[in-house]
């Protein structure tokens, strides 16, 4: 242990030169680049009757987490143990920073974003007084909740799907989003010529069907 204290201290001088540039280009610091805290933490740690965990220790402990948000315990508690100060990595771990993923926007948050570029296409059925059945189609524009499109067909295809979307937005006049279920009548074709026209798909949750049926919002 004294080959090792001598060799770390003959080396903090260099350590020490590369320690703005570095932390200045990559922003983040090695335990070996907290110089002053770690020579003063090593030092109280190995005296009798010092806790394992000081204060001090512990806010050195939250400072690395914190610049070093993709370090978990281990990698933290290694950067320690190569500077010889012995504490477990279960006891460190209680004291590191958890960073917090900033929430995503809910689904009410979205609509209200992009309330002026969204639309909604969607299916519903009308059976006949012949006991046939119609299939209505329809792409809603969601603000001021206004019909842009509508289609009757008795056989629902992806292709006349893709056809009606066409129908619906000429001459570039497409949104930027389109919002729909996971109904398998939107196929192969229909996904094709939404990313022709340059739309962006909004898939509706998986057994959602309070966001995806427009007719009844």
């Amino acid at each position: 242990m004294h080959t090792f204290h001598k060799l770390f201290r003959s080396t903090l001088g260099g350590v020490a030169l590369g320690i703005e540039d570095r932390q200045a280009r990559h922003g983040y610091c090695l335990a070996s680049e907290c110089t002053p805290e770690v020579l003063d933490l090593e030092s109280a740690a190995r005296q009798a009757g010092t806790p394992a965990i000081s204060a001090e220790l512990r806010a050195l402990i939250g400072r690395m987490s914190r610049e070093n948000p993709g370090w978990g315990a281990p990698h933290v508690h290694g950067e320690f143990l190569k500077l010889g100060i012995d504490i477990s990595e279960t006891s460190m771990s209680k004291y590191l920073v958890r960073s917090r993923k900033p929430p995503s926007q809910t689904w009410r948050t979205f609509l209200e974003n992009h309330l002026e570029s969204l639309v909604s296409v969607d299916f519903f059925s009308v059976p006949t007084i012949r006991f046939q059945i119609l299939y209505v189609f329809l792409v809603l524009a969601h603000e001021l909740r206004r019909i842009v499109h509508f289609a009757v067909t008795a056989h629902p295809t992806a292709e006349w799907t893709a056809h009606q979307l066409r129908e619906a937005f000429p001459w570039e006049s497409a949104p930027r989003y389109l919002l729909r279920d996971r109904d398998r009548i939107f196929g192969h074709e229909f996904v094709e010529q939404v990313k022709a026209m340059g739309i962006e798909q909004v898939l509706s949750a998986p057994r959602s069907p309070g966001k995806g049926r427009i007719l009844s919002a």
